[in-house]
Parts: C-alpha cells; sequence; structure tokens
C-alpha cells in the first residue's frame, strides 16, 4: 500500500491531496495490463528476475488492452494480441524489467521458447499492479451517511476507481501500459519489487497448501485402507 501510494502521488499528485486507498477483500488482488515492449532471448537461465522453484504458478483473472503474444494464440483470445510471434528456436524469452508473462499456464518471469513450441501454449506481455480502489473523501464520507449498513453487503452505493486506471494503464486498449510518468517515479521499482515478493510468497504458500492437502489424502487412504481389512476380518464387509 505504502508504494502504491507514493507512485500515485508521483505520477498524479493531484488526486492524493484527500484520498482513501483500500485493499480489495475479494481477488483478484492484482490486475494485468497488456503493453507493447520488446523482449530479449537468452541460454542462460540466471538472467530471469528470479527462479521459480515449484510447480505452482499463479494465474490472472483478466489481462486488458493488446500486446504483443508469442506462441499459439487460439482464435478466442486474438483480441488480446496486437501481434503474434511464433517461437520456434530454443532459449528463454526474458520480458522487460517492468513486465510478467501472463501465460495460459500462470504468471512467469521469464519463459522458454521450446517450452511455448511443444505445448501449444502462449503468453501476453503484461505489467501487474495491486487491485487498490480509490475513493475521494467525499465519495467516501457521503456513501457513509447516505447508505443503509444492510445496503452495503450488497452493492458498492458509489463508483470504484482502481489504480490501473488512475495511472493511465490501457484506457484505450491500445497497449499503452503504465504511464511513462508512473514508470518514471523512484517509487515504482519498489512497487515492482514487492509485487515480485508477494507473488513469491504467495506461490510458495499455494505450494505448500498443495502438500498439505496431499498429505492429508494420503492418511485419509490409509486409514480408509485399515478400516477395510480390519471389517474383513471381522466379516462384516462383502468381498463379493
Amino acid at each position: 500500500m505504502t508504494y502504491t501510494y507514493q507512485v500515485l502521488n508521483e505520477s498524479r499528485p493531484n488526486l492524493t491531496m484527500s484520498c482513501w486507498l483500500c485493499f480489495n477483500p475479494k481477488p483478484p488482488y492484482y490486475e494485468g495490463i497488456a503493453f507493447l515492449g520488446n523482449y530479449s532471448v537468452t541460454n542462460r537461465v540466471q538472467e530471469c528476475c528470479w527462479q521459480q522453484t515449484g510447480q505452482i504458478l499463479l494465474t490472472l483473472q483478466s489481462v486488458t488492452a493488446q500486446d504483443l503474444c508469442p506462441g499459439h494464440v487460439p482464435a478466442t483470445h486474438q483480441h488480446l494480441c496486437d501481434r503474434t510471434d511464433q517461437i520456434s528456436s530454443p532459449g528463454y524469452l526474458i520480458p522487460p524489467k517492468q513486465g510478467w508473462w501472463a501465460c495460459t499456464t500462470g504468471l512467469t518471469p521469464c519463459v522458454h521458447g521450446t517450452i511455448l513450441h511443444n505445448t501449444k501454449t502462449f503468453c501476453v506481455l503484461a505489467q501487474l499492479v495491486p487491485r487498490i480502489l480509490y475513493h475521494t473523501d467525499e465519495e467516501l464520507f457521503q456513501a457513509i451517511i447516505d447508505a443503509k449498513p444492510s445496503k452495503w453487503t450488497k452493492h458498492e452505493p458509489f463508483t470504484t476507481l482502481t489504480l490501473s486506471v488512475l495511472l493511465g494503464l490501457g484506457l484505450a486498449g491500445a497497449g499503452t501500459g503504465i504511464s511513462a510518468l508512473a514508470v518514471q517515479s523512484s517509487s515504482y521499482n519498489r512497487l515492482r519489487a514487492a509485487i515480485d515478493v508477494d507473488i513469491q510468497n504467495l506461490e510458495t504458500s499455494v505450494s505448500h497448501l498443495q502438500k498439505s492437502l496431499t498429505s492429508l489424502a494420503e492418511v485419509v487412504l490409509q486409514n480408509r485402507t485399515g478400516l477395510d481389512l480390519l471389517f474383513l476380518q471381522q466379516g462384516g464387509l462383502c468381498a463379493a
């Protein structure tokens, strides 16, 4: 939240004189915005901004605007792509510093060309921003005065603006991405670094949860097998 405010304050100071920035209690927690940019190809995995150690990849609910799409893009997703690249050469595709690959298999800081070619998947070059809700003082206070408590759980009584809209992300659908003023702010790199750490932590948590569920399922199966054997010994299980 701190880095989000700093980026907004440096790029749109007129909006932060008196406002409320709120977390969204429901997913999605990040927004993906396609933007125009060039990627590089390397054989050195060390050039990825960070390495994913597990098989769990987070996914985006949606990506807005249009941009470059390497891989095999189905007709149902052509609207996301301003241009496509058929990748046939091996090597890691490294996005620009402020970009991510939003792939059909999940978010990743880099993707291997051979995997894209062999699995018939595709990716979209995208920027990530946290889904932060913006309200002015007047909007929030008026909503509190006018709205009955029971109505808050049914619908939002006022218009919600998100960080992506305020920073000028993909408004025209042309893949322009974050405004240059926001990217050039000294706080943007800190926000990007915080997003990287958060996504790494989320992937680690999901991976641990998956392992816990797998272990629990194994214990349940062992207990069920033990009960079946016990019932069979006692003649209470029909083994026809």
